[in-house]
């Protein structure tokens, strides 16, 4: 029998080992016996390399660092210290540890007594708990949607990350605070506190839907909030969930988007179904399928022998595969077939079919449905002519057009044959536009398209790729001297007038011709056929031209004139030369000519003759012509300065491009105000056709330069068959008479000038004669009246410190 002390002590759930002094074990019960993985405890001592003692963290205990140790050195006891031990067999176990000293009655240590509670699984719970809680929190974070918690008083004692993100807050400073102070969430159209305390009054879930205006997108939110229960069913929280649904607000609505398109046709569709039995083979149609198929309503489905009648091949074919595919893997299918019907006629379904299972997923047959979706199919061939043709005509349109070209010229690669591409344009058809108005230019289009697809051969591509402008792809050539002849019958049959509306017009057209090559692709010869109606245009209208060697050198070199252009100002090689004007009474200069030179990159000096058409075709005459002025302000300033008794009259060429920008007078006052430039002593010079291409912006433009004080003059007059109604409607101060009436000698060239004198001497215009090269021209006109000259006579064109020595000048009359 055990003493009470003994039983205690052997039935004890925690093991108990009592250690002498010097840490020798005296007793220990079965428990710790257990624990430590030794049954002969008697005698070792407690720091025995028989276990391996090691902190919580898993790193060798040290020495003073044992409970027994402790005791033996502190004479404190040691309470709940947690430990690891390593028996010499066994894994490692966690122990909950308590030490305490038992004194003598002198108060000397005598013994230690040592507790060893296991606590495996209590600490692989709670690492359990903490590695669950993480994960939690990690799915609560990632879990696409925003998530607050609430307690009673609806402040918040949970943020997940989402949340935080959302508010632009840390998650740890949400904590604490209501949802009104957070301003959230961002609608402000709903009582979300409100709503929070009825979920807390009701345990009823709420949901609601609300949309953020925000700087370049409107966002959409789903946001609900559930009751949180506690054991006995009472809410104790309640939790707030915010989830951006953007994305499938939006996808909702451009597939809404899409299907406005076809819902017109598909709203009087009916949709059948449909069930085959795979023992029998045998059909169960509903009423809706039988319609469909044409075979009235109260009719008995067909059988799969039937089928084949009521498709076309190539769908009966397809059909007949997916049924049979179906029954063999299981897998769905989804079909467009074209139905043909009793009577004829032809309509198209879609027909979607899967596997019908038993209550055992046993395949006992085939189900699925049907829809008729002629009308979207119609509707769909209808939105694919009017992507790929021009509704004015009717014709393939300009992409469509690249489309057909592309695939010709890949063709040609295969077969060794040739495409040409054929551009048409109509002479001066914004003439009749102006002159017989829209309608009627409209109706000349189409009868145009219509003439040239008369004349196109078979199996030519006729295209109207904007305006005016038609092209005739013509694809498969074996010679391309058929291009050439197929140009000039389209050409030819352009020179017959047109009846529209009871009223005969006339269009010719001009037509580029361009071969594709080898190495051609689709824009290419687009291009080139481009260049060679340019070049039909400059050579008279009403004719052909074929892109060839030539006009590919003139491309090139325009090319290379543009790029080297765009960067002259900004590298300096731009300049101002200056021709100087004559009074033909004193001799002396009375005004020069701005004339724009450019100190070209091949060493040479360009004469603006050269490169002024790329200028203007690229708009960089805009900026040029902005520069030329300030240089020629600047000038006029310097001269003024240095010669206050003579100061000439400086004369700058604006282009029709210039004069037709909104803003030109604006960029004139900020160049006036910028260089001091007196505007008495500057003129505009304008070209006697740029009048005949005049706008209401030029116009103004004109009136405004006058209103400054600026002088304006027509240089090449007598050239552009003004009518002399312009020299009353624009504020005219000089004209300069062309060099082709100064250096001719004849009788009509005399008079003609003779004519422009008088003319100019009657309106009170100051007259000036361009191209004076020999003394007796100068005589000529002297003679005639004309009281200013300028020409080779008296000097070229010269840069600025070459003409100054010459405005002290006065030439001798010759």
């Amino acid at each position: 029998m055990l003493s009470r002390s003994e039983a205690v002590f052997a039935a004890l759930n925690a093991g108990v080992v009592i250690h002498a002094a010097d840490s020798t074990i005296l007793d220990a019960n079965e428990r710790a016996r257990n624990l430590l993985g030794i049954q002969d405890l008697e005698g070792r001592l407690a720091t025995d390399p028989k276990w391996v003692f090691m902190d919580s963290d898993r790193s060798p205990m040290s020495h003073d660092r044992f409970p027994v140790v402790q005791v033996m050195t502190s004479g404190k006891p040691v309470h709940g210290l947690i430990m690891i031990i390593r028996p010499p067999a066994g894994s490692d176990v966690w122990l909950e540890v308590n030490a305490l000293p038992v004194a003598n009655d002198a108060g000397q240590l005598e013994e230690i007594a040592v507790t060893f509670i296991d606590v495996t699984a209590r600490v692989e719970a709670e690492r359990a708990l903490a590695a669950s809680e993480e994960v939690q929190r990690m799915v609560l974070d990632n879990a696409g949607q925003g998530m607050l918690r609430l307690d009673r008083d609806l402040r918040v004692d949970y943020a997940n990350q989402q949340v935080a993100i959302l508010l632009d807050t840390p998650a740890e400073l949400l904590v604490g605070r209501t949802l009104s102070e957070l301003g959230y969430p961002v609608s402000r159209r709903i009582d979300w506190e409100h709503h929070a305390r009825r979920v807390l009054t009701t345990g009823a879930s709420r949901s609601f839907e609300y949309d953020i205006h925000a700087v370049r997108r409107r966002r959409w939110h789903e946001a609900g909030l559930q009751p949180q229960f506690d054991s006995s069913g009472a809410v104790t929280h309640v939790i707030l969930t915010d989830r951006d649904v953007t994305e499938r607000k939006e996808a909702e609505a451009s597939a809404q988007a899409r299907q406005a398109q076809v819902r017109q046709a598909e709203r009087a569709a009916h949709v059948g179904t449909w069930t085959m039995d795979l023992a029998t083979r045998r059909f169960v149609w509903s009423e809706e399928m039988l319609l469909m198929h044409g075979l009235g309503s109260a009719g008995p489905p067909p059988d799969y022998a039937d089928l084949p009648s009521l498709f076309t091949a190539e769908s009966w074919e397809r059909l007949d595969a997916a049924l049979s595919d179906s029954q063999q893997s299981g897998s769905a299918f989804e079909l467009e077939l074209e139905v043909v019907r009793p009577d004829g006629s032809h309509a198209w379904m879609l027909a979607r079919g899967d596997v019908l299972l038993d209550a055992a997923g046993v395949a006992i047959g085939l189900q699925g449905i049907c829809a008729d979706i002629s009308e979207s199919k119609r509707a769909a061939a209808e939105l694919h002519q009017l992507a790929t043709h021009d509704p004015l005509t009717g014709l393939t349109n300009r992409p469509a057009m690249f489309d057909e070209l592309n695939r010709a010229l890949l063709e040609d690669s295969e077969s060794g044959h040739t495409t040409a591409v054929l551009m048409v344009d109509l002479d001066n058809f914004k003439n009749v536009n102006d002159s017989l108005g829209h309608g009627l230019g409209d109706a000349l289009l189409a009868a145009a398209a219509a003439r040239i697809v008369t004349v196109v051969s078979v199996g030519g591509l006729v295209a109207r790729t904007g305006g005016d402008e038609f092209v005739v792809l013509m694809r498969g050539l074996t010679e391309p001297v058929d291009a050439v002849n197929e140009a000039q019958r389209l050409v030819v049959a352009f020179r017959r007038s047109f009846s529209l509306g009871g009223a005969e017009v006339f269009a010719t057209a001009s037509v580029g011709l361009a071969i594709a090559g080898d190495a051609s692709n689709a824009e290419e010869v687009f291009r080139d056929a481009d260049t060679a109606l340019y070049a039909a245009k400059r050579q008279g209208r009403d004719r052909v031209a074929a892109f060839n060697d030539e006009l590919r050198a003139a491309v090139t070199s325009r090319i290379s004139i543009e790029t080297e252009l765009r960067r002259s100002l900004e590298r300096g090689q731009l300049a101002v030369w200056y021709q100087p004007e004559v009074d033909l009474a004193t001799g002396c200069v009375s005004a020069v000519e701005a004339l724009l030179r450019w100190h070209h990159p091949d060493g040479t000096v360009w004469t603006a003759d050269r490169f002024i058409d790329v200028a203007e075709e690229t708009g960089l005459i805009l900026s040029i012509g902005e520069w030329v002025l300030q240089q020629a302000c600047l000038q006029v300033v310097s001269w003024a300065a240095t010669r206050p008794d003579r100061r000439p009259v400086v004369r700058v060429n604006f282009s029709a491009l210039q004069l037709a920008e909104a803003g030109l007078l604006e960029a004139i006052d900020a160049t006036l105000a910028e260089t001091g430039a007196d505007p008495a002593l500057l003129c505009v010079e304008i070209t006697e056709t740029t009048l005949l291409r005049e706008t209401t912006t030029a116009r103004t433009n004109l009136h405004g330069i006058h209103d400054r004080g600026i002088g304006i003059a027509i240089d090449d007059f007598g050239t552009g068959y003004a009518s002399l109604t312009y020299l009353n409607a624009f504020p005219v101060d000089v004209i300069k008479i062309d060099r082709s009436f100064v250096t001719g000698d004849s009788d009509p060239d005399n008079r003609m000038v003779a004519g422009i004198v008088a003319l100019a001497r009657t309106l009170d215009i100051a007259v000036t004669a361009e191209g004076v090269e020999d003394p007796d021209q100068a005589t000529r006109l002297r003679d005639m009246g004309c009281p200013s000259a300028q020409g080779w006579l008296y000097a070229k064109a010269l840069p600025v410190e070459e003409v100054t020595p010459l405005l002290e000048h006065c030439f001798p009359h010759l």
